[in-house]
Formats: C-alpha cells, sequence, structure tokens
C-alpha cells in the first residue's frame, strides 16, 4: 500500500475514533436520563398488613439501564482498540516521514495527515496566502513517487 493511500488510512481511522467517542458520548447521556427517570406501575397482590389489592411500584428502569451499559462496555473497548491502532500507525507513519528527503513536504504531510489539518490551513500555517500551496506541493510529491 503506498504511503497516501496509509495517510488516507490513517486519517479514515481518526474520523473513526472520534465517531466512537461521539456514539460513546450519545450513550452516557442516555444511561444517565434513565438513571434520573421514576417509571411506575401497578401490580396486584398483598401488602405487608395483608390486605390484597393493587399495589403501586416505582423505581429506574434495570433492564434498559443494564442492556445499554453492555453495549457501553463494547463500545469502550472498540475505542481503547482504535486508540491503540492509532499510536501504532502514526508511530509507523511518523517514521516513513522522516525517510522523505524534503523537510517542506515532511511537514505539509504531518500537519495534513497526522495532525488533521485542512489543506487551507497548512498553506496558511506554511505563510501561503493560496490555499492550493501545500495540496498542490503533496500531489507533486506523490506523483514523483508513484503514489
Amino acid at each position: 500500500m503506498s504511503l497516501k493511500a496509509r495517510l488516507e488510512q490513517y486519517l479514515a481511522l481518526v474520523a473513526e475514533s472520534k465517531d466512537a467517542e461521539w456514539r460513546a458520548e450519545k450513550l452516557a447521556a442516555r444511561i444517565r436520563e434513565l438513571e434520573a427517570e421514576q417509571v411506575s406501575d401497578s401490580v396486584q397482590g398483598t401488602r405487608d398488613d395483608g390486605t390484597t389489592g393493587h399495589i403501586r411500584i416505582t423505581g429506574v428502569p434495570l433492564p434498559e439501564i443494564d442492556r445499554l451499559l453492555g453495549i457501553r462496555r463494547k463500545r469502550e473497548k472498540r475505542m481503547r482498540f482504535l486508540a491503540m491502532e492509532l499510536e501504532q500507525m502514526a508511530a509507523e507513519l511518523e517514521a516513513e516521514l522522516e525517510t522523505i528527503p524534503d523537510p517542506t513536504v515532511r511537514l505539509i504531510l504531518r500537519q495534513r495527515y497526522i495532525d488533521g489539518m485542512t489543506w487551507e490551513h497548512v498553506s496558511r500555517r506554511n505563510g501561503h496566502t493560496g490555499t492550493n500551496w501545500a495540496r498542490m506541493r503533496a500531489t507533486r510529491y506523490f506523483e514523483e513517487v508513484g503514489a
């Protein structure tokens, strides 16, 4: 797989990790809502004093909370896996970027792919008002190496 493809794969993995975090936050909020929610039901039975009739039961929806907690554990496990994969992939890409002889290209690729900046931000951060400068430098480099 080419360097460009691996860099783009890294960006996709970062996006997947952010999506997993967003989903985990959304699930945690739902769990908090359920824990604060009181549900009630009425059942037929005998009270402590021996009378028979309707008994009102109030509490939190434990089966739903338990189900969501199970999902949460699976998502947290996935997030830990993604974090480890991201760290490993970033280290490998950083090492490969260090082999590029042109320091400007190294900087551009690191800022765009590892740091996740937009092409426009990379260009401006490096003192160029044209928003295509960084993208064009990267494109020329990848064409040179046949990526």
